[in-house]
C-alpha cells in the first residue's frame, strides 16, 4: 500500500512564476551545495516566504546550526521539532563522536545523531532485525505510539543476545528509539522541504526585485495580504529594492 499526502503548497507558485520570468530552470539548480544559497543561510536576515524557514522554530535552528549543504539543511527542519530541539546543541558543535562501531556508518551523515526515522531502521538491520521488522517500529514513531513502542525494549536486548552483541549496544538503541519516540521526521519529509526551501534561497538571492514580484502577487491568495504586504516592502529594502504605491498612470 502506497500512501500518498497532497498538499497545495503557495510556494510552488512563487517559484513558478520567478522561473518563467527568468528562464531559470528549478532542476537546474544545484540546490545541494550552491554557494549563493549556504552563504545567505550562515547569517539569513531576509526570510520572507523561504519555506519552513519563514520564521519560528526552523528558522531560529537553522541560525545556530548554519547549514553548509542540502544535508545539513535537511537536518535542520528535523531537528526542529519536539524532541529533535533537545540535540540542537550537539549538531551545531559539528562533533561526529563516534556513539558505537556497529552504528557508526547509519549516524554519520547526522554528526552522530540519530535524526531520521530510517537511521533508526538501518540501526535495527544492523543489529539483526530484518527491513520489514524496521519498518514496523518506524510505524510506532511516526504515529508517537508509546505503548507499542515500549513492546521492543525486551526484543531489542533479546535480538543483541541472539546476534552476540554488548548489551550496552542494546541499552543505547533502545534509548534512541525511546527519544525518538517525541517525534522524528523521516528523511525524504525533510529533504523534500528542504530542497524547496532552497531552491526559494537561490531564486532569492539571485532575483531578488523577480522574488518579491511573484510574493506580491502571492499574497491575493493568502490571509491578512495587506499585512504581507507591508512585510514585503519592508524586507525588500535589505536588497536595496522600494515598493511604489499604486499610480494610476504606472500601474
Amino acid at each position: 500500500t502506497v500512501k500518498l499526502d497532497l498538499l497545495r503548497l503557495g510556494t510552488c507558485s512563487v517559484m513558478a512564476r520567478i522561473a518563467q520570468v527568468t528562464g531559470e530552470s528549478d532542476e537546474l539548480i544545484n540546490f545541494h551545495s550552491e554557494k549563493i544559497i549556504y552563504d545567505a543561510l550562515q547569517d539569513l536576515k531576509a526570510n520572507y516566504s523561504i519555506f519552513q524557514l519563514e520564521g519560528g522554530c526552523a528558522y531560529r535552528v537553522s541560525q545556530k546550526i548554519k547549514p553548509n549543504d542540502l544535508n545539513d539543511l535537511s537536518a535542520v527542519l528535523a531537528l526542529a521539532r519536539p524532541g529533535g530541539l533537545s540535540f540542537v546543541d550537539k549538531f551545531a558543535e559539528n562533533k561526529c563522536e563516534s556513539v558505537h562501531p556497529i552504528v557508526d556508518d547509519v549516524l554519520a551523515e547526522t554528526r552522530g545523531i540519530c535524526v531520521y526515522q530510517e537511521q533508526v531502521m538501518g540501526m535495527f538491520n544492523k543489529i539483526g532485525f530484518s527491513l520489514e521488522e524496521g519498518e514496523l517500529i518506524r510505524r510506532c514513531i511516526g504515529k508517537k505510539d508509546l505503548v507499542k513502542i515500549k513492546d521492543w525494549k525486551v526484543k531489542i536486548y533479546d535480538k543483541c543476545v541472539e546476534s552476540k552483541l554488548p548489551r550496552e549496544l542494546g541499552d543505547l538503541i533502545w534509548k534512541i528509539v525511546s527519544d525518538s519516540a517525541k517525534y522524528q521526521f523521516g528523511k525524504g519529509h525533510s529533504a523534500s522541504y528542504s530542497a524547496i526551501a532552497a531552491i526559494l534561497l537561490y531564486y532569492k538571492q539571485k532575483y531578488p526585485t523577480e522574488f518579491y514580484w511573484s510574493c506580491l502577487v502571492e499574497t491575493k491568495n493568502k490571509p491578512n495580504p495587506l499585512e504581507r504586504i507591508d512585510k514585503i516592502s519592508k524586507e525588500m529594502l535589505i536588497y536595496g529594492i522600494k515598493l511604489l504605491p499604486p499610480d494610476l498612470f504606472k500601474s
